[in-house]
């Protein structure tokens, strides 16, 4: 079925509207030229009074008849002004004929008053609608709808039931309320659990990294108008990733402060930060230098299936030289990433957003990615830091 039909119930068979035949269009159009007396010399001459009006018109020229033109100008705005006055006077007994299936009569307000019911929250039973007395006097005695009672949140006024329906059968419809969020079984609300598996190892690191780190955090924005469309955003993080530590190794590296040594990797082991119900999982994306897009969406996908049919093997949860986030994905725009020991240097990415952005005379509306960098200042120097965000940032701005 035509694109036009889909809204349609399927195996219906109900001729849509048709449109008139064309032999009846063009015999139409036929009498009309024929009753107008059509002719080319007509049109022709027609042709050459526009020209002279034009002529009138641009410039505006005239000439002696400029009191004739102002008279009909007055009386097209009387004739407008007339037209609008008799419309109204015409269309002002109508709307209250209108009106009369939807509003209450006269009799049906003043007992609604007398017996303190508002009518705007009594279910209506009478025709096309309409309060009557009887819904009036059943919502009295039932204690419904007073005046100065708020209405019950959770039940609004039902519809007037159709002709073809029995009154039984007309429910009045809940009101919507925002859909409450699903609640797992096991969650244990109001009790206090205790912690194990990976949260309890999320407690340990965090606790850590909050002991023994120095953060500071360093934010930038990334302009990715250059990108094409169905660009990977997590592909290009790690590129760039493995791009800054190249041009500056200080933020792909291990500190061992107990034992006072730095190692600087020549790998580049990307540890990506996976949300999953049982807690925060940082799986090894190993040897991200060594693979070309493709070779990374495939990992990343491997890690992520692994998680999920928890069939990840433990070496693959450790050993990264340098960390990831993307929380973007879900909310926020700027953040500082915890840094877990031995590494220095953990990257978030943020939500995209538009932002505008100077260019060559003027101004224009480009994507943008917000980029937190935290690194362990025992480690680097925030120069260092800032060199590797750049070059970062600079690989993001390329073109794939």
């Amino acid at each position: 079925r035509p694109a036009a039909d889909a809204v349609g119930v399927p195996g219906d068979r109900t001729p849509a509207h048709q449109a008139p035949p064309r032999g009846l269009i063009l015999a139409v159009a036929v009498f009309a030229l024929l009753r107008l007396e059509f002719s080319f010399a007509r049109l022709g001459t027609g042709l050459v009074q526009l020209g002279t009006f034009l002529g009138l018109m641009i410039p505006p020229s005239p000439g002696n008849n400029l009191t004739a033109l102002f008279k009909a100008l007055a009386e097209t705005v009387a004739i407008a002004f007339l037209g609008t006055i008799l419309a109204a006077i015409i269309s002002f007994p109508i709307a209250f004929l209108a009106a009369r299936n939807t509003t209450p009569h006269p009799a049906v307000r003043a007992l609604a008053k007398k017996l303190g019911v508002d009518l705007a929250r009594v279910t209506p039973t009478g025709a096309d609608g309409v309060v009557t007395l009887a819904d009036v006097k059943r919502a009295a005695e039932r204690g419904e709808a007073r005046l100065g009672e708020s209405p019950t949140p959770s039940v609004l006024r039902a519809p007037a039931p159709s002709i073809a329906a029995p009154v039984a059968d007309v429910q009045p419809p809940v009101a919507a309320m925002p859909p409450r969020p699903e609640r797992s079984v096991d969650a244990g609300f109001d009790v206090d659990a205790p912690i194990r598996g990976v949260r309890r190892n999320m407690v340990r690191s965090m606790a850590a990294a909050h002991a023994e780190v120095v953060p500071t955090t360093l934010m930038d924005d990334a302009d990715l108008h250059a990108w094409s469309p169905g660009e990977d955003i997590t592909v290009r993080l790690i590129r760039s990733l493995v791009v800054a530590s190249a041009a500056e190794p200080a933020m792909n590296a291990w500190l061992n402060a107990k034992e006072g040594t730095l190692r600087r990797h020549a790998r580049v082991d990307v540890g990506i930060a996976i949300d999953h119900a049982d807690g925060l999982f940082v799986a090894n994306l190993r040897g991200a230098d060594r693979m070309d897009a493709a070779g990374m969406r495939a990992g990343i996908s491997r890690l992520r299936d692994g998680l999920k049919d928890r069939s990840l093997p433990a070496e693959e949860l450790s050993g990264y030289t340098i960390m990831l986030s993307n929380f973007g994905k879900f909310a926020g725009k700027y953040a500082t990433p915890v840094v877990v020991p031995p590494c220095v240097c953990i990257v978030a990415a943020g939500r995209l957003y538009h932002g505008v952005v100077p260019v060559l005379g003027g101004i224009e509306t480009h994507r943008l990615m917000p980029l937190s960098l935290t690194f362990d200042h025992r480690a680097a120097t925030g120069g260092e830091a800032a060199r590797f965000l750049k070059a970062m940032i600079d690989d993001l701005q390329r073109a794939r």
